[in-house]
This record gives structure tokens, C-alpha cells and sequence, in this order.
């Protein structure tokens, strides 16, 4: 899943994007994953008891920085799907250059305690999709 996100956040020393920003980004990314799938957060949470995504753990590489104007691609694909958890891949992309990219790790919690990932949404996010 491809999203464009324009960045107007940048060092007022450098023009170049802020490394925290790229972190904004890519929850745009995972949000919008969520949304060609057909899915809202806020459904999955009114419908599902409170159901809700956290960020477990986030491996990042820094390969190169955008600039100010820079338009952004974020690239976001299922990695890895276990029970309550699932990795995504996602990079930060300008025209075919990889920013940034980043495995990160998302758990489905209701009420402080993991649940499993309800199966329709399992589905649609299918590592072999």
C-alpha cells in the first residue's frame, strides 16, 4: 500500500526533515494500510470492544533525508502475522528512493491485555496478499 504525505515539518537549520517526522509518517502509512483494506481504527474499536493497535517495538534505518517540499511516498505491506501481533515493512520513499525504512511491530490490545487479531481483518491484511 502506497501513500502520498507531504512533509511541511523540517529543521529550521538544515531544510531537512526532522528524524521524529519520519515516525508521524508512518503511522499515516499504517492508517491509510488499514483503510484499503477496507477497515477503519475507529470501527474495529467501537465493534470490537475497545479493540486498538500499539506499536510493540520499531527497528528504523536511516538510508537518507528529505527536504523541505519533498513530496513522500510511504510504502507500508504485512511482514510477519502471529496471534495477537503483526510486522509491517514500511519504507519512506522519494520518487524510487528509499529514505527510510523500518519493520514495525503492532499489537492488538483491549482493555491493557493482547487479544488475538479478529480474523476478518487477519485476512485482509495476509502476509500473501
Amino acid at each position: 500500500m502506497c501513500s502520498p504525505y507531504f512533509d511541511s515539518v523540517a529543521s529550521v537549520f538544515s531544510a531537512r526533515v526532522y528524524h521524529a517526522s519520519y515516525l508521524r509518517f508512518m503511522e499515516r502509512g499504517r492508517t491509510e494500510l488499514l483503510r484499503a483494506v477496507e477497515v477503519a481504527q475507529s470501527d474495529l474499536h467501537a465493534e470490537m470492544g475497545g479493540l486498538a493497535f500499539v506499536v510493540r517495538r520499531m527497528t528504523i534505518d536511516f538510508l537518507g533525508a528529505a527536504v523541505m517540499d519533498d513530496m513522500l511516498t510511504i510504502v507500508t505491506r504485512p511482514k510477519e502475522m502471529r496471534g495477537a501481533s503483526m510486522t509491517l515493512a514500511q519504507e519512506v520513499r522519494r520518487g524510487d528512493e528509499v529514505l527510510v525504512k523500518a519493520d514495525v511491530m503492532v499489537a492488538a490490545v483491549r482493555g491493557g491485555r493482547a487479544v488475538r487479531i479478529p480474523d476478518e481483518l487477519r485476512a485482509a491484511l495476509s502476509v500473501n496478499s
